[in-house]
């Protein structure tokens, strides 16, 4: 367990190894962390219950925004593999997935929580990715190469009389089975007392050898689980709402009443007259009423405290210098920026950065342009792993023809095309193609280091022109599209997928 995880084991509240602790199927629980970030996320709740912290600086959303705006732009997704059919099967598992529409919240859940877990199903008909979220994930074991040998999901559902049970399913890949049970049991029930289970699938009637779910990481240190891209910075953040909080409740008085008020005289024995007690609500004109200021004057000075005679009208908010602290939290939320580069995009306004050039902006927002990189090539590059098991379970299914090939042969290889978040144009991947073949480097290999895409290379030189310096392209134009982020897939037998930066 890290720092952080106890930081905000303390913060909820929760502490499962101690006095009534919940025990765990997990060696950590990291629902308690998913709750925290996704109201953090909404901004709906306090962060506990009687905390009079209110989320009135967190940077969360607009975070996970940025990564969900800026990872995969677009709503097209190209594939390019040396076998066509490739291609179009891919392409129909895509259109079959949605995944255009589903990205979005797809890449919502992988930057807030950390964790992307796709699901690959299939039937008949189609195969199809789906999301899970990392709530529903319990537990799951990965080998060294980060193919997933064992798997729970819990899911509370309704059963057929509409009364909550859970849902737990268990992949075993040393067993090649998934085991299902339904009933009345929580995610914290050990597996061995689920009892019998409900249905047990072997992966062979399955037409597969393998875990059909892709686990992925926004960022890795080593853990488990991922880390999330606010992850690092939960604790500026909630010392920045604690900071903007106090400020705020000092402004408002914390609610309670701001002045108070009484008589400056006494009666003919010398005895202090009582607090005056004013209605505007009548009369222009101040007369004796109520226990306390309403009308016009109530709305400027709000509730008042009616004290004895002999005192005067003073305020009770604390005579602090509010702009000192305001510049603390200023400076607290600068410190923040330096931990979530990504927030620099905010600062800007749309005329700002619509006047700088794709360069400018890689420059300005170089720190957030490698997370949001190095995320997308973490999420692509299992999203064309999960497209190849898609493919296998689909010639299973006969949805695809068996000629496609094989999963551990590498015959389902293809790279997966985006559009680039950053600007780069065609001119400036020109400038610096002229400035590569300049150099000596051959014009087929600057094209390609310049950031086009092999098919606008192909295109570009016919075989066997541009592979020596200085050779020419045979067109005079380049390809009028967008900078593309280029993902090469590899079957999960295979071992990683190399992944090649636009």
């Amino acid at each position: 367990m890290t720092v952080i995880n106890q930081l905000w084991d303390f913060i909820t509240g929760t502490n499962k190894s101690g006095p009534g602790g919940t025990p765990s199927a997990t060696p950590y629980d990291y629902n308690n962390l998913y709750d925290v970030l996704y109201s953090l996320y909404n901004n709906d709740e306090a962060v506990v219950t009687d905390d009079t912290t209110r989320r009135l600086r967190t940077v969360v959303n607009r975070s996970v925004e940025f990564y969900a705006s800026k990872m995969l732009p677009g709503q097209e997704m190209k594939v390019t593999a040396d076998n066509a059919a490739i291609e179009t099967a891919i392409e129909q598992v895509i259109k079959d997935s949605n995944i255009a529409n589903n990205k979005a919240p797809m890449i919502r859940g992988f930057s807030l929580y950390g964790d992307s877990f796709i699901r690959v199903r299939g039937d008949k008909e189609k195969s199809y990715l789906e999301d899970i979220s990392p709530f529903f994930v319990t537990d799951f074991e990965e080998d060294s190469r980060g193919f997933l040998t064992y798997l729970r999901i819990d899911i509370p559902v309704l059963d057929d009389a509409d009364l909550p049970v859970n849902y737990t399913e268990v992949w075993d890949l040393e067993t090649q089975t998934l085991q299902i049970w339904q009933g009345q049991t929580t995610r914290t029930t050990p597996v061995k007392e689920l009892g019998s289970p409900k249905e047990t699938t072997y992966f062979s009637e399955l037409g597969v050898d393998f875990i059909p779910v892709v686990h992925t990481k926004f960022k890795d240190n080593g853990d488990t689980r991922g880390q999330g891209c606010v992850y690092h910075a939960l604790d500026k953040i909630y010392e920045a709402n604690r900071l903007a909080t106090r400020l705020h409740d000092l402004g408002f008085a914390f609610g309670e009443p701001a002045f108070a008020m009484s008589a400056n005289a006494t009666d003919a024995q010398g005895r202090p007259l009582p607090p005056p007690r004013v209605d505007t609500s009548t009369s222009a004109a101040p007369v004796p009423s109520g226990s306390s200021i309403v009308g016009v004057i109530g709305q400027i000075f709000g509730r008042v405290i009616s004290l004895p005679g002999m005192t005067k009208l003073e305020s009770l908010i604390p005579p602090i210098d509010y702009a000192d602290h305001l510049s603390i939290l200023n400076a607290q939320m600068e410190e923040i920026e330096k931990d979530l580069p990504e927030l620099r995009w905010y600062s800007m306004s749309p005329t700002e950065r619509a006047s700088m050039s794709g360069t400018a902006l890689r420059t300005l927002l170089g720190a957030a342009v490698d997370r949001a990189n190095e995320a997308r090539n973490n999420f692509l590059s299992s999203l064309s792993r999960a497209f190849e098991m898609a493919l296998t379970i689909g010639i299973y299914n006969n949805v695809f023809p068996a000629s496609l090939g094989q999963f551990d042969s590498g015959d389902f290889n293809h790279e997966l095309q985006v559009d680039s978040s950053w600007g780069e144009s065609v001119d400036e991947k020109a400038a610096t193609m002229q400035a590569l073949t300049n150099a000596g480097v051959p014009a087929k290999s600057a094209m390609k280091l310049a950031g086009f895409t092999d098919q606008q290379v192909t295109e570009a030189f016919p075989a066997g022109v541009g592979d020596t310096p200085n050779t020419p392209p045979t067109v005079t134009t380049m390809p009028a599209t967008k900078g593309a982020q280029i993902i090469k897939g590899a079957p999960p037998k295979a071992g990683a997928a190399v992944i090649k930066i636009a």
